[in-house]
């Protein structure tokens, strides 16, 4: 066993209605109310541990209850949450097992309406391999033509090798065990999903017949990611006619030692404008938050972060803006700063954070003072792991012992 890697879909609307999620880092604005839309394949064995919510608003009259599902039926983890309650909440004893083949998602069965806030769980390799699963979330329909989408978030249009529209690679990996899902198909002819590296196609994609939907998983191409890759997504819907409707896009990116890199985006932007301190979601997506506790993602394990990018479309503040990384409800020394009406990336490459077993953080914005927005799209993280050892072998310290007597 390795290092638990959060998987969390975030920043969810208002809804009444029994609601699907699905288990890995992306925006989750749609409440899915059928299960295969939120069906997320696992490919590589493994334990699913921390079942997490974090409830925004609760005006339901019964009790909520969250469900971890694999395989269409209720796991072993699950939360119930009090009727009206708000807050985070956690089941950190029971886990559920994945194996190559299963799909998983979480579920919300509400007696009234519930604002989700971001809700997962953890995923923990039994190769000891760090596997980020991420991808983007929505309802997307798509008539003939070739639309770019962000590789994390949810499915707005971007442009094809665009810096601005790619949260920054810092660490790098392998991209592989591609997938997507369309709950609905009209096409007369082929869509195709693939991955874009720097401008060129990559060789993770799924192609969907005419009429096809379901989910469709290629476990057999992978593409190399560099660091400062501009990473996107591609669907071409090719000629004919109907309409396409994309609910997920997935992939895993394989990281070979002990980094990953954490990635929150909205690329059709957040404006964040209080004098206030605003708090955002660190990974999948998010949404300007007044308090912390709405937006805090737990870590297991124990490591540091490092290399803090933020990137904003327009920046109409009259002040400076200051984002930190928030620990722990406190500010760190990792920090940046939007200059008076500048926009674009910023970062902070030269400070380290360290986080133990348990530790939450977010990232917050402040702008003391004045007015204006800052539109931001994305953030980007590096996080690296404490090195885990192996377990000791008692037998062979064992043998050892009775050699160094004879």
């Amino acid at each position: 066993m390795g290092y638990k890697v959060p998987l969390v879909a975030a920043v969810a609307l208002n809804a009444a209605t029994d609601g699907y999620f699905p288990l890995m880092n992306c925006q989750c604005s749609v409440n899915f109310t059928d299960e295969g839309s939120a069906e997320t394949p696992f490919f590589e064995a493994g334990v699913l541990t921390n079942l997490f919510v974090t409830v925004w608003a609760n005006a339901s009259a019964g009790s909520t209850t969250v469900y971890l599902r694999k395989n269409g039926v209720n796991g072993n983890m699950s939360i119930s949450i009090g009727a009206g309650l708000t807050g985070r909440f956690f089941d950190n004893t029971n886990t559920d097992t994945v194996s190559n083949g299963d799909v998983a998602c979480t579920f919300v069965d509400k007696t009234g309406t519930t604002q989700i806030g971001l809700i997962g769980a953890y995923y923990e390799t039994n190769s000891g391999v760090i596997v980020q699963k991420i991808g983007v979330s929505g309802s997307s329909n798509s008539a003939s033509g070739t639309n770019y989408v962000g590789f994390i978030g949810g499915t707005d249009t971007v442009g094809d090798n665009n810096s601005a529209t790619t949260p920054r690679i810092s660490v790098a990996g392998t991209i592989k065990n591609f997938h997507a899902y369309s709950n609905a198909n009209t096409r007369t002819n082929t869509t195709n999903i693939r991955t874009r590296l720097n401008g060129a196609n990559g060789n993770c994609q799924v192609t969907f017949p005419a009429s096809t939907t379901g989910l469709l998983t290629n476990s057999g191409s992978s593409d190399t990611l560099s660091i400062s890759d501009n990473l996107n997504l591609v669907r071409v819907t090719n000629t004919g006619s109907g309409t396409f409707t994309l609910r997920h896009i997935g992939f895993e990116i394989h990281y070979p030692a002990n980094e990953m890199n954490i990635f929150s985006a909205d690329i059709g932007v957040v404006s964040f404008s209080a004098t206030t301190a605003r708090y955002a979601i660190p990974s999948g997506s998010y949404a300007a938050r007044s308090s912390s506790g709405e937006s805090d993602l737990r870590m297991y394990g124990s490591g540091i972060f490092s290399d803090m990018y933020i990137n904003a479309s327009a920046n109409a503040a009259t002040a400076a803006a200051v984002i930190h990384l928030f620990k722990n409800s406190a500010t760190t020394s990792l920090t940046a700063s939007f200059a008076i009406a500048t926009a674009g990336t910023i970062s902070d490459t030269s400070n380290t954070v360290s986080f133990a077993n348990s530790d939450s953080f977010n990232y917050r914005y402040l702008k003391s003072t004045g007015s204006g927005a800052t539109s931001i799209r994305w953030f980007s993280l590096k996080v690296t792991y404490d090195v885990v050892l192996p377990p000791v072998d008692d037998t062979a310290i064992t043998w050892m012992k009775r050699r160094r007597r004879l």
